[in-house]
């Protein structure tokens, strides 16, 4: 049964490119989009987790999935993947999820100039270089749907984060300017802000987050990747540029969106009335950011 309503309507029969796909979010979206009668790619770099992710979801699919291993980094790698999958599916790309990424949470000074470089290469090029691979085809169709996998880190800079959220960050950019452009061809673009996923990179994550940022986020209960999926396709399937899962996300998106593209004319009267509110409450929230960062910093201080 499949679980978002109209996704058999916009899947049925297309080829899917989903990076990211062997594990978390694009695995979960990879499972959904093939319940809905799509051909889905999977891209990743390891061979090995690609090959168990295909086992799992190839029962009862009929041969739909495929499998590319490579690294969305390198522009070269990822369009011969692409350009291999379009002639296994013998059909272009439709859909593009483009959920590859990874995470890192440390001060800027613990953050070496390769752990940048690292995050900017995954997080913002490999996005990049998947949807110059994809969609000179949605053009010549005039047809497509692209969805970006940021993060609320993407909407509020945080402690810890100067590398990730600047990665991730730019894919909101990048998506404004890329709407425009497909806006008149047929070819939606949108962007996910999922908070923290129960995923791989944020078992990761947790593992070297500083203190400092543990205390500002408290005790987190991480969304499932399923969850996000569903919202994910969801909002693909309903073509809206800003896709918010939970209500922080919600009230991150009117706070932190003003110059995106309205998903709907109701979000609109929506954002009018409760962005002075959320302003108000933002800057409640920041200063409590700030109080904690400076209590921990001076209990160091003491402690030396």
């Amino acid at each position: 049964m499949v679980r978002v309503r109209g996704l058999v309507k916009v899947a049925e029969g297309e080829h899917a490119v989903v990076t990211g796909g062997s594990s978390g979010i694009g695995l979960e979206c990879a499972r959904e989009l093939l319940r809905a009668g799509a051909t889905v790619t999977l891209v990743a770099r390891n061979r090995q987790k690609l090959k168990e992710a295909a086992e799992t979801l190839r029962e009862g699919t009929e041969n739909r999935v495929i499998t590319k291993q490579a690294d969305v980094g390198k522009p070269d790698r990822i369009e011969a993947a692409v350009r291999e999958a379009e002639e296994e599916a013998g059909k272009p790309v439709g859909i593009l999820i483009c959920s590859a990424g990874m995470a890192e949470c440390k001060t800027f000074e613990d953050t070496g100039v390769e752990d940048f470089d690292r995050l900017i290469s995954v997080n913002y090029f490999g996005t990049v270089n998947t949807v110059r691979s994809c969609l000179p085809s949605m053009r010549r169709r005039g047809a497509g749907r692209i969805v970006l996998v940021s993060s609320q880190a993407g909407q509020v800079g945080l402690y810890g984060y100067t590398s990730y959220s600047a990665s991730k960050f730019a894919l909101s950019g990048f998506a404004q300017a890329l709407e425009m452009e497909c806006r008149d061809d047929g070819i939606s673009v949108g962007v996910c802000y999922p908070p923290d996923t129960d995923t791989p990179q944020f078992e990761y994550e947790n593992r070297c987050k500083p203190a400092i940022t543990k205390a500002m986020v408290g005790k987190v209960t991480p969304a499932s990747a399923s969850q996000v999926a569903r919202v994910l396709l969801r909002g693909m399937v309903t073509k809206k540029f800003s896709i918010v899962i939970g209500f922080d996300g919600w009230a991150l998106g009117i706070a932190t969106g003003v110059m995106n593209p309205p998903n709907s004319f109701l979000s609109v009267l929506v954002d009018l009335f409760m962005l002075p509110i959320i302003r108000l409450v933002s800057l409640v929230t920041l200063l409590g950011w700030h109080q904690t960062i400076r209590r921990h910093k001076n209990a160091a201080k003491k402690s030396e």
